[in-house]
């Protein structure tokens, strides 16, 4: 991947592209809508996240939460994951194209589970937009919402190493190869 962004730019959005770097050739998996218009998508060997039971937070409820809080949740997470949030997006798969969850929350479940289980083979940042493409004919592209911040976080990636926040706020232009 070569990045020609100004040497004195954003840190953190160098250090993503080092985590998209890795994830070359990696297979996508658990590609779902989150929170609002956010995307999970999950890379990497699946690990099992267990939360064990708080009857602390539980109370003497029998409300859902109360419910949920007295069980153990297990889910499976990649080795990597990356979230999108403040941004937005368009996902496409073959013919079918989608631009954010809110426009059909069925279809843009139904594209984004069709990337899941593609390969990521490229990542473009140009002009503060990026887009990630897959070996399947999908493709995920992402841009700076008018409505938040050049500064707002638009996306996290969690590594077994920690978590990184980055914006494409002062992204000047990325390309793979």
């Amino acid at each position: 991947m070569v990045a020609n962004i100004d040497p004195n730019g954003d840190a953190r959005l160098i250090q993503g592209l080092r985590f998209f770097k890795g994830s070359i050739g990696e297979y996508v998996w658990g590609v779902a809508r989150g929170y609002g218009t956010g995307i999970n998508l999950e890379f990497g060997q699946p690990l099992l996240h267990v939360r064990q039971p708080r009857a602390d937070l539980a109370g003497d409820g029998q409300d859902k939460v109360s419910k949920r809080w007295r069980s153990r949740l297990v889910t499976a997470v990649g080795e990597y994951r990356l979230w999108l949030q403040s941004c937005h997006w368009t996902a496409r798969s073959g013919n079918e194209t989608i631009t954010h969850a809110y426009s059909n929350a069925l279809k843009a479940d139904n594209i984004l589970s069709s990337i899941s289980g593609q390969k990521l083979v490229d990542v473009v940042v140009l002009d503060k937009k990026m887009v990630l493409k897959f070996d399947l004919d999908g493709e995920l592209q992402i841009s700076l919402a008018e409505e938040y911040e050049p500064d707002d976080d638009q996306f996290t990636m969690v590594t077994p190493e920690g978590s990184l926040s980055i914006t494409l706020g002062n992204a000047e232009s990325l390309s793979g190869d």
